[in-house]
């Protein structure tokens, strides 16, 4: 094996996913450029053809602090958040489709079996309807979740009112609100691998929130801190980007320096994958095992 395979800690996991990253950055930036190229297209077109009127009103009313004329944005107010919605969706499966990609050729790579990117688009493509699926129910589950620990936080909230008042009512409350922002942050930890495992594994819906809920016993903490570091690193290069004063030049670093982010992020995460197995299942063993016959 090229790269060590085993159970990573945080600084392990971010130096492996570095080297896999650099030494095959061309096939992974080529995925993420060809999954996002289509999207982008047409967003542009959509948006410099005129086709959603109201986004004109909205450019000017930043230009010139106008409000926007409240006739014309009540006419084409149905049109734009039919287009908005359509390029959502569209970038919503983009995202999810090149993640895959991105996984896919990460973990070829890392396990010596290195893909074309073309081949790793063509297979996420075969699987959009799985990793939809999935996506989808982890969606569900997720605001499912803040829907009803919302309404049960507000009830419990407007009873703790009436009983005690004062700082005891109003600790009482940030308590039930911090618990509920860890309880959604526990269920997306909980599923962060699921997509994942609907390209490396080729299982899908609730047989890959299983296999994730599996998977994660264990390193929530470890997964938070990645998360925690790698978002603080992407703001400080994107902030750092838009300090440029030539705007077309820091425009398009940025976006240059966002897609390299975004790649080797997919990376750490697909390491964090294969560290969680070799815990779990000793998935470094079965490897040696396969070289050794």
């Amino acid at each position: 094996m090229q790269y060590r395979v085993g159970e990573f800690g945080v600084g392990q996991l971010l130096d492996v996913a570095f080297n896999v990253f650099k030494d095959n950055y061309k096939p992974m930036l080529i995925v993420a450029v060809l999954a996002f190229l289509p999207v982008t297209i047409i967003t542009v077109a959509v948006l410099l053809g005129g086709v959603l009127p109201m986004y004109k009103q909205l450019l000017m009313f930043n230009a010139t602090g106008a409000m926007p004329d409240p006739t014309v944005m009540f006419a084409t107010m149905a049109p734009f958040f039919a287009a908005v919605s359509v390029l959502g969706i569209l970038w919503y499966l983009t995202t999810i489709i090149s993640e895959g990609a991105i996984t896919f050729v990460t973990a070829s790579s890392y396990l010596d079996n290195p893909v074309a990117p073309r081949e790793a688009l063509r297979y996420c493509f075969s699987r959009w309807w799985a990793l939809l699926k999935t996506a989808l129910l982890i969606a569900l589950i997720f605001i499912g979740i803040l829907f009803v620990g919302g309404i049960l936080v507000a009830l419990a909230m407007g009873g703790i009112s009436l009983i005690a008042g004062g700082l005891v009512g109003g600790l009482i409350s940030f308590v039930l609100i911090v618990g509920l922002f860890l309880a959604a942050i526990m269920v997306f930890l909980r599923y962060f691998l699921a997509l994942k495992i609907v390209i490396l594994e080729g299982v899908a819906g609730r047989e890959a929130l299983g296999r994730s809920a599996f998977l994660m016993k264990g390193t929530y903490g470890r997964a938070f801190i990645l998360l925690l570091l790698l978002g603080v690193v992407s703001n400080i290069i994107g902030t750092a980007a838009n300090l440029i004063p030539f705007v077309p030049v820091a425009i398009v670093l940025s976006i240059a320096l966002q897609v390299a982010i975004y790649v080797y992020t997919t990376s750490v995460w697909t390491m964090f994958y294969f560290s969680n197995r070799c815990k779990h299942e000793n998935f470094d063993l079965v490897l040696l095992a396969e070289e050794a016959e």
